[in-house]
């Protein structure tokens, strides 16, 4: 099911979305399925189900942190919301709600305080200039915007007290990932990762040295999983294994595979997706999904199960909800996770 349809029968068929992630809509929105209405009910929908956040208070606390120093030291006003995503892709993105998330790969990639304050305060340098709000019109001035919430990057961190040059290695650090670096197309919304670094280095210049917060960054990113993390989604023996989720589903025959969070079921000619979802999303919904859907609550999230393929997909919903379990010790035992080692050498753009 499309985000966009998914928006649609939230806006139709449930209480206003507080429910679902304790934020209450724009006014107006409570049941309205009107463009930016349901714009902001995807996005919520999005965060929720395709991409949950990190579960670490503490860490999304501190991400937080930054985004509220650098807000006040700059005059913006009350500091956006900041949601650290599950989801190991190296960024970070400015919602037109106001809300910036950021990527646990983007964290992986970073070594200290400052340059989570430049990785943010680029995002903050879009929604203070609202590109989100009037989306650009070409491919020129997707790449102005970009030029600017980079430029607005170097503003804030150094008004913050952080050291300025912490914009360039950011830059770096998440460039060193893409093996283009450079917006050759139409489709690369972002400068050339030269121009992009020559640009914050030369803003830099004169510009107080700052502090780089590398001890706190370190503490405060301590257990951070490294890459595709097997605790949120994985094959062991005969089970699908969503272990943070406290859940297991065991069809007991067919072919299974897990990845980025999500399993699937090919049992002959019938396929179905799993995901992990919300307690309260599960509970909204599981009276409410289509016959070949189904939500199974657990005590800490649930798991919506997907028939996208073959006959008799109500039953066979049905059949594989009854197929979920907890996770046996054995099957936990089993997952091995890499954690991140902030002290770690890393890859920075261009590769030496």
């Amino acid at each position: 099911m499309k985000l966009a349809a998914i928006a649609l029968l939230i806006c139709a068929c449930v209480p206003p979305p507080k429910l679902v992630l304790g934020e209450r809509p724009p006014a107006g929105c409570e049941r309205a399925a009107e463009p930016r209405c349901v714009s902001w009910y995807a996005e919520r929908i999005l965060a929720e189900v395709w991409r949950p956040e990190v579960q670490d208070p503490a860490l999304v606390q501190y991400a937080a942190s930054v985004a509220d120093r650098l807000a006040r030291a700059g005059g913006l006003g009350p500091a956006p919301r900041v949601r650290v995503l599950d989801d190991d892709d190296a960024q970070a993105e400015a919602w037109i709600s106001g809300t910036i998330y950021v990527h646990r790969g983007a964290l992986e990639r970073l070594r200290s305080e400052a340059e989570l304050a430049a990785l943010i305060g680029h995002e903050l340098g879009h929604l203070a200039a609202h590109h989100a709000d009037v989306p650009p019109t070409g491919h020129r001035a997707r790449l102005d915007d970009e030029i600017e919430a980079d430029a607005t990057a170097v503003r804030l961190v150094a008004a913050a007290g952080y050291a300025p040059s912490a914009v360039e290695t950011m830059l770096r650090a998440i460039s060193a990932g893409d093996p283009v670096a450079c917006a050759d197309d139409a489709d690369d919304d972002h400068p050339c990762a030269g121009e992009r670094v020559a640009r914050a280095r030369a803003l830099a210049v004169g510009l107080p040295a700052g502090e780089l917060g590398i001890e706190r960054y370190r503490a405060a990113t301590a257990g951070l999983a490294v890459g595709d993390d097997p605790r949120r989604a994985a094959t062991v023996g005969d089970a699908l294994v969503f272990a943070r989720a406290g859940l297991a589903l065991a069809p007991g025959s067919g072919a299974l595979a897990a990845a980025d969070g999500r399993g699937i079921v090919v049992q002959g000619d019938t396929v179905a997706t799993v995901a992990v979802v919300s307690r309260a999303f599960g509970l909204l919904l599981r009276t409410r999904a289509p016959a070949d859907q189904a939500f199974v609550v657990g005590d800490r999230a649930a798991l919506w199960i997907m028939v996208v393929g073959g006959a008799d997909r109500p039953a066979h919903a049905a059949a594989l909800a009854r197929a979920v379990r907890r996770p046996r010790a054995d099957e936990l035992a089993g997952l091995h996770t890499t954690l991140f080692d902030p002290a770690a050498p890393r890859a920075l753009w261009p590769r030496s």
